[in-house]
C-alpha cells in the first residue's frame, strides 16, 4: 500500500489502478498518517514539547518523500502570524509545523514556494484526512512601510494553475477550519506543488491535532470596530446596502462586531444580526440629531429581546479631553439614562486630566459611564495618574480592578498609539504582538475591544501601495485599516489583512484561556499569562515559545474535561 501511495503522490501513471485507488486511497492515507507523529502519545494529545524551530525534526518519515534538494522548487511552513518580506525566505528551513486546534476553530499557516527554475501550470495540492476540515486558500501581497514590504492583504485563491519565475517566491496563507463534528486526534495535512501529474516541490506538513472540546461560535470577548460607509463609497463604482453587508460578515468572519447594524434597529431585518451569536455588540444611535422619539423606539425594541439589550450599548462621544467635553458627556449621558437606564454607555479615553484637585478624568468617567475604555497602556504608564491619584497611590490597575469587582464592564482600544513597546495592530508590527494583544485584554479582566475604523482609506494614494494613514506627524502604517477594497484584483467586497486574522486568532486564544479558567482554575491561567507578557509593554516568548505553551493549554483542558 505505501507503494500504491507514493506513486499516486509523485505523479506516476496509475490509470490501470484507478478503480481500486478510487476506493482504498483515503483509507492508505489515513493508515500512514497514523505512523506520523510521537510513539506512545495519546493520538488526540499534541506534543507541546515539540521544537518547531529550524532545527526540529520533521514529522515526516524520511523514506516517505524525496529530498527538498531533489525539486526546482523549495517548499517551507510556518505559522500564520509571523511576517517576513517578499522573497525573503532564506531563516526558514521547516517541512513541518504542529498546530492545535479546537473543534469550530480557524488557524492559519504560511507555506512559501521558492523556485530555481521556472515553474508552469503549478498547482497546489493538499493530501490529509479533510473529514470535518475545511480549508481556503490566499495569496500573501506586500505593502511598502518605509522602505521595507510588509505582507498584509490577502487575495483569496481559488486553487488553479499558476506559473512561478526563477528567484521568486510565492506565499499562501492557508486558513484551516475545524467544523463542530470533526473528529479529535490527529489530521496531519501534507501540501506541494504538482505540475500535470508530476510533483515539482518537496512536500511539507501541517500536523494538525484536533482537541476534543469546542469553541463556540460567539467570542467571549466583545467587540465594536467601524465600517465607514463613506469610504466604501469612494472605492466602490456601484456601491449598494450589500456592499456594506459584505464587509460586515468579513467582520463577524473574524471576531469583531461593526459599529452598526446592516440595517437600522427598527427594520425587522436587522433581527437576525442582533440574534446571530457572533453579534457580539451593536451600537443604538444617540447623537443630537437623532430624536428623542426614535432613540425611545430603539430602545423599546431593544428591550423586548434580552439578548439583544446585553449587546445594545450608546457611544456618545469619542475620547473627551477637555474639562468642557467631559461636561458635555456627563449631561447626554444623564439625557440617555433618563430615556433608557438599561442600555450601556460607552466612552473611550486616553487621557487622565484633572477635573479638581481631588477628582481626575478616569474617576469621572467611573462615575459617568457604564463602561469605561482606556488604552491598554494606561496600565502602565504613570502619565495618566493624576497628582491627586499619585499621592493616593492608587494604581490604575487597582481602580480598574475596583470597577470590576464591582460587577461592571471594562472595554479597551488601541488607534495610532500606543506605539511599540505597547501591543497594537500596524502592519509593521510583530504578528505575534496582535495575538498577544488579547492574551493581555483577559488578564486584566477586559471583556471588549473596540477598534475606530477598518477602512480608514481616504487619506492615502491608494490603501494597496500606501498604508501611512496620516492620523500622525510620523507614519502610522495600516492605522485604521483591517481591509483592502477587493474592486482592484477583481472581488467583489473586501479582501483580508493578515493582521485581520491575528486578530481572529487573539479572539479565539481569548476564548480558549475563558475555558482554560473555568476548567484549570484563575491562577492556572493568570501563570501563562505572566509567562507570555507580565505588563502591556513586555512579551517574553518567541512565536516557537508561543505556540508550545498554546498547545499546553489545550493538552490540560482536555486532559480535565476527560477526568
Amino acid at each position: 500500500m505505501l507503494i500504491v501511495y507514493l506513486f499516486v503522490l509523485w505523479g506516476v501513471d496509475m490509470s490501470k489502478l484507478r478503480v481500486l485507488l478510487s476506493t482504498v486511497l483515503v483509507l492508505t492515507t489515513l493508515a500512514l498518517f497514523c505512523g506520523c507523529g510521537s510513539k506512545g502519545k495519546d493520538s488526540e494529545t499534541l506534543d507541546s514539547s515539540v521544537n518547531t524551530s529550524s532545527n526540529a525534526q520533521s514529522n515526516v518519515s524520511s523514506d516517505a518523500f524525496a529530498d527538498a534538494d531533489e525539486f526546482d522548487i523549495k517548499a517551507v511552513i510556518y505559522n500564520g502570524f509571523d511576517k517576513y518580506s517578499e522573497n525573503i525566505y532564506c531563516d526558514i528551513t521547516e517541512t513541518s509545523l504542529v498546530v492545535g486546534m479546537a473543534k469550530n476553530e480557524t488557524e492559519s499557516v504560511h507555506i512559501t514556494f521558492t523556485a530555481k527554475k521556472d515553474a508552469t501550470k503549478a498547482k497546489l495540492t493538499v493530501i490529509g484526512d479533510l473529514n470535518g476540515i475545511e480549508l481556503q486558500y490566499f495569496t500573501e501581497n506586500y505593502v511598502p512601510c518605509g522602505d521595507t514590504l510588509y505582507p498584509d492583504p490577502l487575495v483569496p485563491f481559488d486553487g488553479g494553475e499558476f506559473s512561478l519565475l526563477t528567484g521568486n517566491s510565492i506565499t499562501f496563507l492557508v486558513d484551516i477550519k475545524t467544523v463542530q463534528k470533526v473528529n479529535s486526534g490527529k489530521h496531519p495535512l501534507k501540501f506541494c506543488l504538482m505540475s500535470g501529474d508530476e510533483a515539482v516541490s518537496n512536500t511539507v506538513t501541517a500536523d494538525i491535532t484536533v482537541w476534543d472540546f469546542l469553541l463556540s461560535d460567539a467570542s467571549k470577548s466583545a467587540s465594536a470596530v467601524s465600517i465607514n460607509k463613506d469610504y466604501l463609497k469612494d472605492y466602490t463604482s456601484n456601491y449598494t446596502d450589500e456592499t456594506y453587508q459584505k464587509y460586515y460578515e468579513m467582520m463577524l468572519q473574524h471576531g469583531l462586531s461593526p459599529y452598526y447594524l446592516p440595517y437600522d434597529i427598527l427594520d425587522t431585518r436587522a433581527d437576525k444580526y442582533m440574534s446571530d451569536p457572533r453579534v457580539t455588540a451593536f451600537r443604538v444611535p444617540c447623537s443630537h440629531d437623532v430624536q428623542e422619539s426614535v432613540i425611545l423606539a430603539y430602545c423599546e425594541k431593544v428591550k423586548s429581546n434580552p439578548e439583544w439589550l446585553k449587546k445594545a450599548y450608546f457611544y456618545p462621544t469619542d475620547e473627551p479631553n477637555t474639562i468642557e467635553r467631559l461636561n458635555s458627556l456627563r449631561t447626554r449621558c444623564e439625557y440617555l439614562k433618563e430615556l433608557c437606564p438599561e442600555i450601556k454607555i460607552i466612552c473611550p479615553y486616553y487621557t487622565n486630566i484633572v477635573v479638581t484637585p481631588d477628582y481626575d478624568q478616569t474617576q469621572f468617567l467611573l462615575d459617568t459611564v457604564d463602561v469605561p475604555c482606556p488604552k491598554p497602556c494606561m496600565w502602565e504608564d504613570e502619565f495618566i495618574y493624576s497628582e491627586a491619584q499619585l499621592n493616593k497611590q492608587l494604581p490604575f490597575k487597582t481602580r480598574m480592578d475596583e470597577h470590576l469587582n464591582s460587577g461592571r464592564e471594562l472595554w479597551w482600544y488601541v488607534c495610532n498609539t500606543p506605539g511599540k513597546p505597547y501591543m497594537n495592530v500596524f502592519v509593521d508590527e510583530n504578528g505575534l504582538d496582535h495575538r498577544v494583544l488579547f492574551w493581555q485584554q483577559y488578564r486584566y479582566g477586559v471583556s471588549g475591544f473596540l477598534y475606530w475604523c477598518t477602512n480608514y482609506w481616504i487619506k492615502t494614494n491608494d490603501p494597496w501601495t500606501d498604508v501611512d494613514t496620516k492620523t500622525l506627524s510620523y507614519p502610522v502604517y495600516g492605522e485604521g485599516i483591517l481591509v483592502y477594497p477587493g474592486e482592484k484584483v477583481g472581488i467583489d467586497g473586501p479582501v483580508a489583512s493578515l493582521r485581520l486574522k491575528c486578530i481572529r486568532d487573539g479572539m479565539e486564544d481569548y476564548q480558549l484561556l475563558s475555558l482554560a479558567e473555568q476548567t484549570l482554575g484563575r491562577e492556572y491561567v493568570l501563570k501563562k499569562l505572566y509567562s507570555v507578557s507580565p505588563k502591556p509593554s513586555e512579551v517574553l516568548v518567541d512565536s516557537d515559545s508561543f505556540l508550545k505553551l498554546r498547545a499546553e493549554i489545550g493538552n490540560d483542558i482536555q486532559a480535565a474535561l476527560k477526568n
